[in-house]
């Protein structure tokens, strides 16, 4: 990573963070985040659809929002004024073009039922695109562009989504079926892993109304989850 200190780290052992600042030439890597209050509207300001969603509260793109408006219209072939999949599908962001999975993924977490993400729910999306790869980049300090899967299970822990060690290993798993032991995670399947479990939170947030953390289903329900999940 051009500019990060050299000498000065090694690689992190599982389950920790590497000293030293993140590196600033990573793919897929935007400006640092605004300070704070340099975010979005408060929620009560937010168009409705945006208000019950988790991600609302945690991401923002204040300065970034002139880079981000071009980034915008360069996407929006038609001129709607909203992303639908197959615009996303041509973001290269990270250095070449988002796998479909990933692509649908990212629609339905940022764009709901509606198919197509407008300008404020894009600018969540690339900060959730952008925190991850930063958060990637920090545990490949000799910027082999690979980590392993407690790595992963710890970055996910530290983005607010704690998820079991095994659970990872069964997703890279069930995504990559001839990946090699030990398993190590290249940053595409990174961010389709993280998408992943993004719409896992957001089927489950929608669910659990009560937000006790749990859900009952009977049968019928659970052939739903698992469609909303496909």
């Amino acid at each position: 990573y051009p500019g990060s200190p050299q000498g000065q780290m090694s690689p992190p052992q599982p389950g920790q963070m590497p000293p030293g600042q993140v590196p600033q030439q990573y793919p897929g890597q935007m400006p640092p985040p605004p300070p704070p209050g340099g975010r979005l509207p408060p929620v009560g300001q937010q168009p409705p659809q945006q208000q019950q969603q988790w991600y609302s509260s945690q991401y923002g793109f204040g300065n970034e929002e002139a880079q981000l408006r071009q980034q915008f219209a360069e996407l929006d072939k038609d001129h709607s004024g909203t992303i639908n999949p197959q615009e996303l599908s041509q973001y290269k962001g990270l250095g070449k073009p988002i796998g479909v999975d990933t692509v649908n993924k990212l629609v339905r977490v940022f764009g709901g039922k509606r198919g197509q993400i407008d300008f404020q729910s894009f600018g969540y999306m690339m900060q959730f695109i952008r925190l991850s790869t930063e958060a990637f980049a920090a545990f490949d300090p000799q910027r082999r562009y690979m980590v392993d899967a407690p790595a992963v299970a710890e970055i996910m822990k530290r983005q607010g989504m704690p998820i079991p060690l095994p659970t990872i290993v069964a997703t890279v798993k069930a995504s990559r079926p001839t990946l090699p032991e030990p398993l190590m995670i290249d940053l595409d399947l990174f961010i389709e892993i993280s998408t992943h479990f993004a719409l896992v939170k957001s089927v489950m947030e929608a669910r659990d109304t009560t937000r006790s953390g749990t859900l009952q289903l009977n049968f019928e329900d659970l052939c739903q989850l698992a469609a909303d999940l496909i």
